[in-house]
């Protein structure tokens, strides 16, 4: 990262800073409510959490001398420890991890209630960057040390339950899968459901593996068999180098989704798992309406050439097995009846400066205005708490 970057981040959480919306942790929280279909829920479907900082005491003996590590350098960036490589996140302390209650659960819990926040999906902060591959330095995890990996893993599953424990009925936690050994998959699922988590997550598109693969086939149907939502989240794999470099890593992080939905697709994964619920998180709805065109286009124009032979066209699929999570998405709302109303939800994305922390309300009329009530309730809660069992 050059240096005039590096310094251009460094003074990113000054409060003065001129841009049209603060940053997630200068926004005020408005206590008003707005006018919403009887029986509306808020459920977000897309939050983060803060790992933390030093999991020495939560690893293996055996790993505990390279455990995970997290801190702030001199240039307000975060930077993670992991397995003895170190790797810099580029979007800087202040904009990563914004609020305190990403940390801090008490705090968190007040902000949802200034917001009229009922239920939060957690995901995880770092961790998933980290184990996807987040730069050079892992380009080939979590081949370069399965076992640590997955050590990891199992103590970041642990961690979540443990905090969601603290408030059952507000937080719900996400367990990381394994995503690299077919053969372990159903055992880790079965952990997962053990310690209570409502869902799984793998990465978007972690460099070491190949989500078509043959051998991989067992994965797909232990997450079928488990019943339990497969979530992708964007920003795994960030480049930050040469001009612009900023505005573009945002356009190509925030919108991952066209490649791995046709993978997913055309190599028949959902085909031949009917049952398997895949939701694309953060990665906003306007992306669908064109991404199902074209791939119904190709379908029909080179239908011959592709294998395996689809029994339906690519766009079956979608409304089949897929959802997606948006946080304000005026362009996709307006294409509601070609994305499915029952595929989509809506999401604060606490506590990122992408988020809609301090509108959230603002946010969630917005939808009100462009869907029918029954929609409403849905998008805005009802269809996140039929996905992850979220019923108090």
């Amino acid at each position: 990262m050059s240096t005039q970057v590096r310094e251009s981040y460094a003074s990113m959480c000054d409060e003065t800073t001129d841009q049209a919306i603060p940053f997630a942790q200068h926004r005020e929280l408005p206590s008003t409510r707005a006018e919403l279909p009887p029986g509306t829920i808020l459920a977000s479907a897309d939050s983060h959490l803060l790992e933390p900082a030093d999991w020495t005491d939560r690893m293996p003996a055996k790993f505990r001398d390279r455990a995970p590590r997290a801190w702030v350098d001199s240039d307000e960036l975060m930077r993670y420890s992991y397995d003895g490589a170190e790797v810099i996140d580029p979007f800087g302390a202040c904009v990563s991890t914004g609020r305190e209650g990403i940390h801090d659960l008490s705090a968190r819990i007040a902000d949802m209630d200034a917001e009229g926040i009922d239920k939060d999906l957690l995901f995880p902060q770092w961790s998933f960057a980290i184990l996807a591959g987040v730069s050079e330095a892992h380009k080939d995890a979590p081949g370069r040390n399965p076992e640590y990996a997955m050590a990891y893993i199992r103590a970041y599953n642990k961690y979540v339950a443990e905090t969601c424990a603290h408030y059952p009925d507000r937080l719900y936690g996400l367990g990381i899968l394994n995503f690299w050994d077919s053969e372990t998959a159903a055992e880790n699922i079965a952990e997962i459901k053990e310690l209570g988590l409502k869902g799984l997550v793998m990465p978007t598109n972690p460099p070491s593996v190949k989500y078509n693969e043959a051998r991989l086939e067992p994965l797909w149907t232990a997450i079928e068999e488990s019943g339990l939502p497969l979530s992708f989240h964007v920003g795994e794999r960030v480049d930050m180098s040469g001009a612009g470099t900023l505005g573009t890593a945002l356009m190509q992080n925030f919108h991952p989704y066209r490649r791995l939905w046709s993978l997913l697709t055309f190599s028949g994964i959902l085909e031949r798992h009917p049952e398997l619920k895949v939701v694309f998180t953060e990665g906003q709805l306007h992306w669908i309406p064109g991404a199902l065109q074209d791939a119904d286009q190709f379908y029909e124009s080179f239908g011959s050439l592709l294998e395996p032979k689809l029994a339906h066209t690519p766009s079956h699929y979608w409304f089949q097995n897929c959802y997606a999570t948006f946080q304000e998405d005026e362009v996709g709302l307006g294409m509601l009846s070609q994305i499915g109303a029952d595929r989509v939800m809506w999401s604060t994305d606490y506590p990122h400066s992408e988020s809609v922390v301090g509108r959230c309300q603002d946010a969630a009329k917005a939808v009100a205005t462009m869907a029918s009530a029954e929609d409403t309730r849905a998008i805005l809660g009802g269809t996140t708490m039929r996905l992850w069992d979220m019923a108090d």
